[in-house]
């Protein structure tokens, strides 16, 4: 039996009523807790429920390990003492405007709601391994222990809905680690302030709707949800971090069986989601991720099984870490920008999209774009697969002091486009790379002076469009396969020593070449090969390297054959046999013997010209003669010719002598003086006229003789020469 009570306290008991529901107002004045102890746990005659209003509850309430069948609330009261509910069975608890120094509450066991609305709470709410069935509502209340943690929740369970909303604010950390939420987690609006320190741990968590952080949502300390289970998703639209000094959101391992937005959320420090994996979309546009000259946002060896979003308004200080990740859709990147222009801003080396990822810039149905993607220092696509497009059209990559963007390795089911406005202000490395589709580079602008585009040994399944590019530097294409056709058309390519290098490359298509303005730096194409090579109207630059270079066909309306010669000489460093033979084949393919002949004839004088010392001007001797006489043996029917020429000659010559140059080598021999006869004697050495036996020259007639014999030699030893070589040729 209670004794001694005062008027509050004896108003308190006289208002319970069996089965009624209770609403009790103290007006201000003090109860003593045991009091209100034996009261709540009298279970002698119950009520249905009780609410105590404006009550000032002096020592510590403690209903430790008790029962509370019926729902009790709390309003506007004022707690001298820590409550105390560990291990208590209450039907519901509800604490409404109240003021009071913590609560103990370690494995509560709460058949209904527990709830802190607008309370302030100077210690510990202490929740580890409570259970409620309902809701746990702390809507506007302020927590702040100095001593330490501001809500202790770990291992907590919860089978409805976990509110932190409303203006809710915790000024020392909360700790959820372990907990078990069944319904959503709602935090819009919240804040929860502990800069230096972890101010929300929800680590090793499972909720199982949404987690709802949006609206005001303010953490100044770090959010750490690592190893959690988020079955409904995790909404961060406008939400702001801050805790630049270490990690802001600690996410590594999180599993989300939904949707993950950050949609025009700020974090400033690090945001880490290592390994984690989202079954929806990762939705992170307009989001701002601060942790300038470190890593920013962390996605390493994460798992989005649909699209990873970060568009327009996406802007990132520090590097982004996507390496090993896994994109189940589509990457969107357009208008997003990423800043660390002293190191790497996009470090994706490994990643794997399984759809389109998309580096440049987005069209709207009525043409309208965004500013496209813009990276400030190294984007790392090493080892990265791309089902769909790599799209990095209109995108700007900025890193001049190295490679703006690094792919070596880089895997491209469909097509790579790096043009209609894509900007790389650094060197753009593809080597080995392998895009199944088309690679595109038309209209795109290579600004680095150094190396424009390093492209060796890449392979390309489709066909490789360089029309319109714009290159500061070299374009080196080194031993590249092309399985379609290599248009060059309308490129600009600045270099002063070689603008462009295909050696090795293989093209199985037409390579179409077409310089409207001559390249200041050399072509390389030596070891290169391409089924057809389209260079109409193509201003070939003053060296060009075409060793080995192989080609089967040539348009049927290109370049005259005195131009094909003149870019076959220039430049050359030595004597190359090979490129006249090769255009002389294709020309003879054509059916145009006569260009072939000519072109051979060409190589001919060049190797000539390209003899050193004694041996190569005895040989440019030879050669000369061989030139003019026969064509090399290509043209073996010119020495008819020199024959008819020289038969003129020396017939107009042994006729003016005739007869005081010549005497009958007989007396008695009654033969007439034949002029023609007598020169074609003297020119042909194998055939015998008799006139030489019958007509002795004298004088100087007998020195002119001599010439014509000996011109005839020549002529029949380059005849045999001439001859010797076409039939060579032939076999």
């Amino acid at each position: 039996m209670i004794t001694r009570l005062t008027a509050a306290e004896r108003a308190l008991r006289d208002a319970i009523k069996p089965g009624a529901k209770v609403d009790h107002s103290a007006g201000g004045a003090t109860i003593r807790a045991f009091v209100l102890q034996e009261v709540l746990l009298d279970d002698r005659a119950p009520c249905r429920s009780l609410v105590v209003r404006d009550a000032k509850v002096v020592d510590a309430l403690d209903l430790e390990a008790g029962t509370i069948g019926y729902p009790v609330e709390f309003v506007g009261c004022a707690f001298a003492g820590e409550p105390n509910v560990e291990q208590a069975k209450l039907f519901g608890l509800y604490l409404t405007g109240c003021r009071l120094p913590g609560l103990s509450g370690a494995q509560v066991d709460v058949a209904h709601n527990l709830e802190l609305v607008g309370c302030d709470c100077s210690g510990l709410v202490d929740l580890i391994g409570a259970r409620v069935h309902g809701q746990l509502l702390l809507t506007g209340s302020r927590l702040a222990n100095p001593a330490g943690h501001a809500l202790a929740a770990d291992g907590m369970k919860v089978y409805q809905d976990v509110k932190f909303s409303g203006g809710f604010r915790a000024e020392s950390p909360v700790r959820m680690i372990g907990a078990r939420i069944g319904g959503q987690f709602d935090c819009d609006g919240a804040h929860f302030l502990k800069a230096g320190e972890v101010a929300l741990d929800l680590k090793g968590a499972v909720i199982d709707e949404r987690v709802y952080w949006r609206d005001g949502f303010l953490v100044e300390g770090e959010v750490r949800v690592a190893d959690a289970r988020l079955r409904g998703g995790l909404d961060c639209t406008g939400a702001v971090f801050r805790h630049p000094a270490a990690v802001a959101l600690r996410a590594s391992g999180v599993v989300v069986d939904s949707d993950v937005r950050f949609r025009g959320a700020s974090v400033e420090g690090p945001a880490d989601f290592t390994g984690c994996d989202v079954t929806g979309m990762l939705d992170l546009t307009g989001g701002r991720f601060s942790s300038p000259g470190e890593t920013a946002l962390d996605l390493a060896r994460a798992r989005v099984r649909q699209n990873m979003i970060c568009r327009s308004g996406f802007e990132v200080r520090g590097r982004v870490l996507l390496a090993g990740a896994d994109i189940g859709g589509s990457l969107w990147c357009e208008g997003g920008h990423v800043e660390n222009s002293t190191d790497t801003a996009l470090d994706a080396t490994g990643l794997v999209v399984h759809r389109d990822l998309h580096l440049g810039h987005r069209r709207s149905a009525s043409g309208a774009g965004d500013d496209g993607f813009h990276a400030e220092g190294a984007v790392v696509l090493s080892g990265a697969c791309v089902e769909g497009d790599l799209d990095c059209a209109g995108g700007r990559f900025t890193n001049p002091a190295g490679e703006s963007i690094t792919a070596i390795g880089l895997t491209v089911e469909r097509d790579l486009l790096m043009s209609d406005g894509f900007v790389a202000d650094g060197v753009v490395d593809l080597a080995g790379a392998e895009v199944h589709g088309c690679l595109v580079w038309s209209g795109g602008r290579f600004t680095n002076r150094s190396r424009a585009i390093r492209a060796d040994r890449a392979e390309v399944g489709h066909s490789a469009k360089l029309d319109g590019l714009h290159a500061d530097g070299p374009v080196l294409m080194r031993g590249m396969r092309i399985a379609g056709n290599l248009d060059i058309a309308d490129a600009r390519i600045s270099d002063d020593e070689t603008a462009l290098v295909l050696e090795g490359t293989t093209v199985r298509g037409r390579l179409r070449v077409g310089f409207t303005t001559k390249p200041a730096g050399g072509v390389d194409l030596r070891y290169a090969s391409a089924g057809q090579l389209d260079d109409r109207d193509c201003k070939w630059p003053d060296r060009l390297r075409l060793t080995e270079f192989v080609y089967k066909a040539l348009p049927v309306n290109g370049l005259s054959r005195a131009v094909r010669v003149q870019c076959l000489r220039g430049g050359a460093e030595e004597y190359v046999p090979q490129v006249y033979l090769q255009l002389a084949k294709v020309y003879e393919a054509a059916g145009k013997h006569d260009d072939a002949k000519h072109v051979l004839i060409a190589g001919q004088d060049a190797g000539r010209r390209a003899g050193r010392g004694v041996r190569g001007a005895i040989d440019r001797a030879l050669g000369f003669v061989l030139k003019w006489t026969v064509g090399y043996g290509y043209r073996p029917l010119w020495v008819l010719y020199w024959v008819a020429a020289l038969t003129v000659v020396g017939a107009v010559a042994a006729a003016v002598a005739h007869p005081d140059g010549f005497r009958r080598a007989k007396a008695d021999l009654d033969v007439g003086f034949e002029p023609v006869l007598y020169t074609l004697d003297l020119l042909l050495p194998v055939v015998n006229l008799r006139q030489r036996e019958l007509w002795v020259p004298v004088g100087w007639v007998l020195w002119g003789s001599s010439v014509f014999t000996a011109l005839g030699w020549v002529l029949a030893i380059c005849l045999v020469t001439g001859l010797g070589k076409a039939f060579k040729r032939e076999l």
